[in-house]
């Protein structure tokens, strides 16, 4: 049986979307030493830009689908590490997916 990783890492692009920036922030991290599965995490539903920043209803559904796939993961591989990065715009989805998370 295959041991699961040590970590998971979820990664939330910016407003533009998963964007080369976003992969080379993976590929630093992976590069850093960071043993985990990445999982990155592109909440703009494929329309970036303004769209994306001034979508508040899409922020709390998207906001709880990060905190169902953090849930998720913990349940799955409890004792295993999750780590999270974002980037501009998806540091605010990555922060209310936390929040719901910490009032469960």
């Amino acid at each position: 049986v295959a041991q699961p990783p040590a970590a998971y890492h979820i990664h939330l692009p910016g407003i533009g979307g998963y964007r080369s920036i976003d992969r080379l922030l993976i590929r630093g991290l992976q590069e850093g030493g960071l043993d985990a599965e990445f999982e990155p995490y592109d909440w703009t539903e494929n329309d970036p830009g303004l769209s994306a920043l001034l979508a508040t209803q899409r922020h709390k559904v998207e906001a709880k689908k990060v905190a169902e796939l953090v849930e998720q993961n913990v349940r799955h591989h409890p004792g295993a590490r999750l780590t999270v990065s974002a980037h501009s715009g998806g540091a605010g989805i990555i922060v209310w997916a936390l929040e719901q998370t910490a009032k469960r």
